[in-house]
């Protein structure tokens, strides 16, 4: 699906950029907002100004409506479950007369589905023309829902070393009021007010100090770009990150530009080496 905070990404990134052309996605993505909501949201967006999640009213955009309101001639999208256009194995090699086609590619959330996530990333690499853009969701925390959860440091040493410039990679909460919730249901169960009777939550709500950083009243977000985001790589978010740890349903957005042409051939994988220092260091930091 496409989300509101991906939305604002994606018309974001055409906005800066300037592109338009073909946009693809991996999966048949359907957006969860209105017509409405989209044509505010980017006319707010081209004059600068932040983009608020409520007065969503009306039917909901379809996919190539949203990505042609963005300045696409073409939406392509890609699965193989035959409600795509483009009927195809992402886990397989992707053909070569699909190589260098998307002027903007967009996962909402498909590779972590998908048994061999080395060829589907290698295949948004492929897929991605020179100067396009790539914009990908995942989780990082999501048990139960997919086969994998991915760190952000797959998806910056990944691209990068496979022609790809990062722009941004953020975290976010796919529903971030829920845990300003939960934190309260914490609160109450520590004054004993309620009863702790329901354990997953008060174990999601233990962890308040990390929600908190997601937390944003229900219905009462006044910028959806800007509120309830960590940066995996700032320094202070890191520290946050590895003393609390995460809550779960928490996403990864990467936005990169393709700066050069790459073949099958020679798309490498990344080799990791903060594990485990930087985490240690981030505790021993906390605990000073």
């Amino acid at each position: 699906m496409i989300e509101k905070l991906q939305a604002v990404k994606i018309m974001s990134a055409c906005i800066t950029y300037d592109i338009g052309g073909d946009a693809y996605t991996f999966g048949d993505q359907v957006p969860t907002f209105s017509r409405n909501w989209a044509v505010s949201a980017w006319e707010r967006l081209e004059n600068g100004l932040s983009v608020s999640e409520n007065s969503d009213v009306g039917p909901t955009i379809s996919a190539d409506e949203f990505f042609s309101l963005c300045g696409f001639s073409n939406f392509i999208d890609i699965d193989y479950h035959g409600r795509a256009k483009i009927l195809l194995d992402l886990g397989q090699p992707m053909p070569e007369e699909m190589y260098a086609r998307a002027d903007l590619m967009f996962d909402g959330g498909t590779i972590e589905h998908i048994p061999d996530c080395f060829q589907a990333m290698s295949n948004a690499v492929l897929l991605v023309k020179k100067g396009g853009l790539l914009i990908q969701c995942v989780p990082t925390s999501c048990f139960g829902e997919s086969y994998y959860t991915i760190d952000p440091m797959l998806l910056r040493d990944f691209y990068d070393l496979n022609g790809f410039e990062m722009i941004e990679c953020l975290l976010y909460h796919a529903y971030a009021w829920y845990y300003s919730v939960l934190g309260q249901i914490w609160q109450h169960a520590k004054a004993k007010v309620i009863r702790p009777c329901i354990p997953e939550f008060i174990l999601q709500a233990r962890r308040r100090g990390m929600a908190s950083r997601f937390a944003r009243p229900h219905g009462a977000l006044d910028d959806i770009s800007q509120l309830g985001v960590l940066d995996p790589f700032d320094h202070v978010d890191q520290e946050r990150i590895a003393y609390y740890g995460l809550p779960s349903r928490v996403f990864v957005i990467y936005v990169g530009k393709k700066r050069s042409d790459i073949k099958p051939q020679d798309i490498v994988a990344p080799i990791q080496e903060s594990y485990p220092s930087v985490l240690q260091e981030c505790k021993r930091r906390i605990a000073e």
